[in-house]
């Protein structure tokens, strides 16, 4: 649960760099950024921060034979429809 947002809080950071152009504030998130493909290579992290939150999502809802364990995938879910709004559940 804990990776998830830690996904979701680097793709709001992410998306607040790509919004006022400073994107310098997540080079250390890119691999080998540079001006020509800097607006690329962010958008490409930032659908891998979706799959990755998507993934580690169903893998929770998955595990609801556990206790407690479905209402963190709720959780999860929640926040994901939060931050891709126009996306269906995980």
């Amino acid at each position: 649960m804990q990776s998830c947002y830690t996904l979701l809080m680097l793709l709001h950071r992410l998306r607040a760099s790509l919004a006022t152009d400073r994107l310098a504030n997540c080079y250390h998130l890119l691999y080998e950024p540079s001006p020509e493909s800097e607006i690329a290579d962010a958008e490409r992290l930032a659908e891998e921060l979706r799959h990755g939150v998507q993934t580690l999502g169903r893998s929770l809802k998955s595990d609801v034979i556990f206790e407690g364990v479905g209402g963190m995938g709720r959780e999860i879910e929640g926040a994901y429809l939060a931050a891709f709004p126009g996306s269906s559940e995980i």
